[in-house]
């Protein structure tokens, strides 16, 4: 996992920047890319960029100030897209482990920011009781967390107001740290179960010594040792599953910083 960040950091120092293309500049380059593409005028294309670069969600395109539109430079928001992905993988991480109404208020309280409980409720249509267990479930996880303003200065609650907000990038951390510590789990749980029958291990261990990748025929075994090796293998199977999705989620999280 150390290395995973320290490599991340360095890719993102060594990250390039874009260049800002025309709209004549992307259509040239988009007769090379795709020969046999559909012709497209430069109006309509310049009409798709200029929404790509509204989009109110998040923006896939920058462009630069010019005085007319066909003058325009137009680069992709990696930055603004690479957040976007790391979020819906937050949103998903969020609905796996506390359901889909947690999920849909850590939306609503990135949307609109720092809310109390009546608000959330409200805008998740969800009931207030409901509302605050799912609110508590998450904070007790630490992914969301409680600011007091008070009106007056002896902070009275029936003078506060307790407003709920999602740290995004801290939320990010907490993930990656709790990736990291799954990966690891699951690669000793693996190193376990591969050696936890002792006598088929050695058995294996001494075929794939003696060459038995070569063509070379397994030792005869028990039906018991075979049905150790069966699970062994379909246990490795999925473990192996697990920690390449992890990684994958721990890459994205890490590396696209």
């Amino acid at each position: 996992a150390t290395c995973a960040l320290w490599w991340g950091a360095s890719h993102r120092a060594c990250r390039p920047v874009q260049p800002f293309l025309t709209g004549a500049e992307i259509l040239a380059r988009r007769k090379w890319a795709q020969p046999g593409a559909a012709p497209l005028a430069l109006p309509q294309a310049l009409a798709e960029l200029e929404a790509m670069c509204q989009d109110l969600r998040v923006p896939v395109l920058y462009s630069s100030s010019a005085e007319t539109a066909a003058e325009r430079g137009f680069r992709v928001n990696v930055n603004g897209v690479l957040e976007a992905i790391q979020v819906r993988e937050l949103e998903a991480v969020v609905k796996e482990r506390f359901g889909a109404l947690s999920a849909r208020v850590c939306r609503i309280l990135m949307l609109k920011g720092p809310l109390e409980q009546k608000q959330i409720a409200e805008m998740a249509m969800v009931p207030v009781k409901d509302t605050r267990e799912l609110l508590y479930r998450l904070f007790r996880a630490q992914y969301l967390s409680l600011q007091e303003v008070a009106k007056t200065n002896d902070h009275a609650p029936s003078r506060t107001f307790y407003l709920w907000r999602i740290e995004v990038p801290l939320v990010l951390d907490r993930l990656r740290e709790e990736t990291c510590k799954v990966l690891v789990n699951l690669r000793l749980r693996l190193d376990h179960e591969l050696g936890k029958d002792k006598a088929v291990k050695a058995i294996i261990d001494e075929y794939t010594a003696a060459g038995g990748s070569k063509g070379g025929s397994l030792p005869t075994l028990t039906p018991a040792q075979k049905a150790v090796v069966k699970r062994m293998n379909c246990c490795a199977e999925l473990l192996e599953s697990a920690l390449l999705r992890l990684d994958s989620t721990l890459m994205l999280l890490t590396d696209f910083r």
